[in-house]
């Protein structure tokens, strides 16, 4: 089996949420915080290994930017970096944009936010790797 490690950016501090397989970092593209309280994962969604990335023993790892509307939703999801090239890209743009979040000041009141950027790490787990160096 294979196992994926999406990273959450946010510059500045870690607010509100919960790791999931690996560490998760908020980070903000040029993007004006002052008024938001937290950023929160409300569904984090993990994309698929792909069978192509299975089958050639592949790793990598897509970086996206996007931003989120007032309900939460990642919208305007663009590539900003993908290694290999078309590998693990559409796995991850298909997990970010079915992710949810909140994003909230002190009083409650929800925001959009805009230049948010996110990475996902798909490397094969460690036991898989012994197994291959040892054939």
């Amino acid at each position: 089996m294979r196992k994926l490690i999406p990273s959450l950016l946010f510059a500045g501090a870690l607010v509100g949420f919960q790791p999931t397989m690996a560490e998760e970092r908020h980070s903000a593209i040029k993007a004006d915080f002052s008024n938001v309280a937290s950023i929160e994962t409300v569904k984090d969604v993990a994309p698929a290994f792909p069978r192509l990335a299975v089958r050639t023993g592949a790793e990598g790892h897509v970086v996206l930017s996007y931003n989120l509307d007032v309900n939460g939703k990642p919208v305007d999801v663009k590539v900003v970096e993908e290694h290999p090239k078309r590998v693990f890209t559409s796995s991850a743009v298909k997990a970010l944009k079915a992710s949810r979040f909140s994003v909230t000041d002190d009083e409650g009141t929800s925001y959009a936010v805009k230049g948010l950027a996110r990475r996902y790490d798909f490397q094969r787990p460690e036991a898989e790797l012994n197994r291959t160096a040892r054939n």
